[in-house]
């Protein structure tokens, strides 16, 4: 997604030296906006979710709250690194077989 967009924002001016530098740069604009977007909304989730489960006391709605927005904000930061540490290399194919993404190699992306 990040290259077909760097590639239509810049397709004039692309060079083969700095199309890397676009990409990734592209790729990283997209991930925190992601972030930011769902950092908003992630509170709202969590105080639905927390009003669903009807505490009796303030100190249980509190603390239910509390762990719901850590879980949502934790996964909200850190699952773009365990994609890329965990699963990235898991999709590439075999060196017979490449798994192709908008006609290119995922690690020449």
């Amino acid at each position: 997604m990040s290259v077909s967009a760097a590639l239509k924002v810049y397709d004039s001016q692309v060079t083969t030296s700095s199309a890397i530098l676009f990409t990734s740069t592209t790729a990283a604009c997209i991930n925190l906006g992601c972030i930011v977007v769902f950092n908003w909304i992630y509170p709202f989730i969590a105080q639905y979710l927390t009003e669903l489960e009807l505490h009796r006391t303030q100190t249980e709605f509190d603390d239910s709250l509390t762990l719901k927005i850590y879980l949502l904000q934790f996964i909200n930061y850190y699952a773009s690194i365990f994609y890329i540490a965990f699963f990235k290399g898991k999709f590439i194919g075999s060196p017979k077989q490449y798994n192709r993404l908008f006609g290119y190699r995922q690690e020449e992306v």
